[in-house]
């Protein structure tokens, strides 16, 4: 009678470990998205190349299911003006978010699990 309940317990610990070391993978592909971002002054593809730099850093990940957003100096419409150099000393942020899967035993315990993460570096 134990042993079904300790079962969901260990099943439960593994998916909350699973979980969080994919919120440690997406935190450490947005800081290189975001230090991507910052030093791409002058490229008119800075945004593009900040987002793949963040899907290929998370390679342990599923890259279609990252959702990456960039913001330049607070908005995300600046983001293309990174190639007329005026930016520099403002503040690039990325962030980006990717779904956690948390069913044990088809029992979803969190539907609409989101894992965030979100990174602000200067514009050099």
């Amino acid at each position: 009678m134990l042993t079904p309940v300790m079962l969901l317990v260990l099943v439960g610990i593994i998916k909350c470990a699973i979980a969080f070391n994919h919120y440690v993978i997406l935190t450490d592909a947005v800081r290189a998205g975001a230090r991507q971002l910052a030093i791409s002054r002058g490229v008119p593809s800075a945004c593009t190349n900040a987002t793949s730099r963040v899907k290929s850093s998370a390679s342990d990940l599923d890259s279609s299911q990252i959702t990456v957003t960039e913001n330049v100096n607070g908005s995300s419409s600046n983001c293309g003006d990174l190639s007329a150099g005026n930016e520099q000393g403002n503040d690039a942020e990325v962030s980006a978010s990717y779904p956690c899967d948390l069913v044990i035993f088809g029992i979803d315990f969190a539907p609409n699990c989101k894992l965030t993460s979100k990174m602000t570096e200067r514009i050099e």
